[in-house]
């Protein structure tokens, strides 16, 4: 009654019961499984009787002891080698030399029967009055002692488990202080580089791993790239600094199903078997790995957290909790990142356009201060003047639509000739334009240049030229191609005779000094008596760029008026 071991105790009372016996005789004990289906021996028998019944089934068909238990009342068999029930069975009684086999339920104080009590006899024996009141009292006892020892072992249970629940309590507390710390890290703007750090720290003591890493997704390619890890060597920080989608790791494959991947030992996984990703995980110590795909809060991916054991391991179901509040955090941090990334990278081009903005309006001015100053200097009356002002803008302000539809970034050649042009052409009329080139690539400034040229070439021939007239026009060549420079040729073919000017005028001026400073090339206007020709000779990359390069001519490009 002490709490000793319960087969001390038993063994007790079956000393009790070989002295108060006058036949020879063995004694045992057996108690039944928590389910109620089978026995186990407890004390009384030898080894080798042990072996052939331990975790004898309860039920109609079992042996005394088994059946005794069943029924919930004593089995007496005076001889088992006669009793059918015994017959396979039969050569246990020889070889263990018993004939007579008692069985008597253990009940406790509820009615619950949890094992029972048997007595062998050597010679066939059957069940004296005085026998059973000794058996009935024994197993009276056996019941309270093995009541008292499964309270007891019940009693130590709860209290293990109380002690591994408070454990596992502690270790939920220090780990959620842990994650309380990083928020409030996160809300802090702290360092983000060190952030990650802590975060592949706090996942390495929520989920009790050796190794932890994380890593973000390029958009660019769809690949992953690690960013911050503990525990790897130098071999596998190397190895996994990019994973591809189709890669066979934990994190490859999560990346491409887009959920969390659990591999409990990487040397049993179908998935990665004879793949290079498990070489690498032999290399690196690594037996089980889980990776947890990181989700921005509108659903598209960021990256993927795991973590990394150096044995065969399955995270439990509360460890995986705290461990996507820990996801939550990192995919929340990657987000803001990624935001103040892409507003820094806005703002940085913003100066960008506002510089450039800022150089085009001054060099705008500039040129339409010059323009304005010139052409009203030199005009007869102010009306005149005011009319040549205007038209020069116009003829700006189409080049700078060109430009503009393309971002400033530069504008095709045969498009800036077309829009100079078009206010000059007769719809419906005879052909007034023959034009004819490889499509280039002008930059900024050179295209408004030619514009501009242009633009006084063809005020002047309908002045004084070819457009002067219903039947002049004038033919537009341009060459870009092979080691030569840039060529372009104004000739004006049909209109009245013309002879070399005193003086030239501004817009001559304005075509012959500006475009060789623009174009940084060699300009000539020749006076023919059939017409003005106007040839410009410039380097390509002047008008181009590094990069500048003529496009082939589209089936039909001839352009006409």
């Amino acid at each position: 009654m002490n709490g000793a071991p319960l087969e001390k105790s038993l063994g007790i009372l079956i000393e009790t019961a070989m002295k108060q016996a006058e036949s020879e005789r063995r004694c045992a004990f057996y108690i039944a499984n928590p389910e109620g289906t089978a026995l186990q021996h407890v004390v009384g028998m030898p080894d080798g009787y042990v072996k052939c019944v331990d975790g004898l089934k309860i039920g109609p068909d079992s042996l005394p002891c088994g059946l005794a238990v069943h029924r919930g009342e004593p089995v007496i068999m005076p001889d088992v080698l006669e009793e059918p029930l015994w017959e396979p069975w039969a050569w246990l009684a020889r070889e263990f030399d018993f004939r007579g086999c008692w069985s008597f339920p253990i009940e406790t104080a509820s009615g619950k029967v949890v094992g029972s009590f048997a007595m062998y006899f050597k010679e066939p024996n059957g069940a004296a009055d005085r026998d059973r009141e000794l058996a009935a009292a024994l197993a009276h006892t056996a019941s309270i002692i093995i009541s008292r020892h499964q309270e007891s072992v019940e009693r130590e249970r709860i209290s293990q488990a109380l002690l591994a629940s408070q454990r596992d309590l502690a270790a939920e507390l220090a780990a959620a202080r842990h994650l309380q710390n990083i928020s409030t890290s996160l809300i802090r703007e702290g360092d983000v580089e060190a952030l990650y750090t802590q975060i592949v720290g706090a996942a390495s003591e929520v989920m009790h791993s050796d190794m932890a890493s994380i890593q973000v997704l390029d958009h660019d390619d769809g690949a992953l790239r690690l960013i911050a890890h503990k525990g790897f060597d130098a071999e596998s920080e190397a190895t996994w600094r990019r994973i591809e989608h189709d890669d066979a790791t934990s994190c490859g494959h999560a990346l491409k199903t887009k959920t969390r991947i659990v591999v409990p030992d990487v040397e049993t996984d179908e998935f990665m078997a004879g793949t290079p990703a498990l070489e690498q995980y032999r290399r690196a110590g690594i037996r089980a790995v889980q990776s947890t795909p990181l989700v921005g809060r509108a659903g598209h991916s960021l990256g993927m957290i795991s973590t990394h054991w150096r044995s065969p391991h399955e995270p439990s179901e509360g460890d995986l909790r705290l461990f996507d509040v820990l996801a939550r955090q990192a995919a929340d941090l990657i987000e803001r990142k990624e935001s103040e990334d892409a507003l820094q990278r806005r703002a940085a081009q913003l100066r960008l356009l506002l510089d450039e903005l800022n150089h085009r309006v001054k060099n705008t001015l500039a040129t339409v201060q010059s323009i304005a100053h010139q052409t009203l200097r030199h005009a007869p009356t102010m009306a005149e003047g005011r009319k040549s002002l205007d038209a020069r803008l116009i003829a700006l302000s189409r080049a700078h639509n060109v430009l503009t539809r393309e971002h400033w970034e530069g504008a095709s050649l045969r498009e800036l000739v077309a829009e100079a042009l078009a206010a000059y052409s007769t719809s419906g009329g005879p052909r007034r334009f023959d034009v004819s080139g490889d499509d280039i690539r002008l930059l900024p400034k050179a295209g408004l240049a030619i514009s501009m040229a242009l633009h006084e070439l063809a005020t002047n021939a309908v002045k004084y030229g070819a457009l002067s007239n219903e039947n002049g026009h004038v033919r537009i060549r341009w060459d870009a191609g092979g080691s030569r420079p840039f060529r372009f040729e104004w000739s004006e073919i049909g209109g009245p005779p013309i002879g070399q000017p005193r003086k030239l005028g501004f817009g001559s001026r304005l075509i012959k000094h500006g475009l060789a400073q623009d174009l940084g090339g060699v300009v000539k206007l020749h006076f023919e008596p059939g017409g003005l020709v106007f040839v410009i000779d410039a380097p390509l990359e002047e008008l181009c760029g590094s990069n500048g390069k003529p496009h082939p001519p589209a089936l039909g490009d001839r352009s006409e008026g």
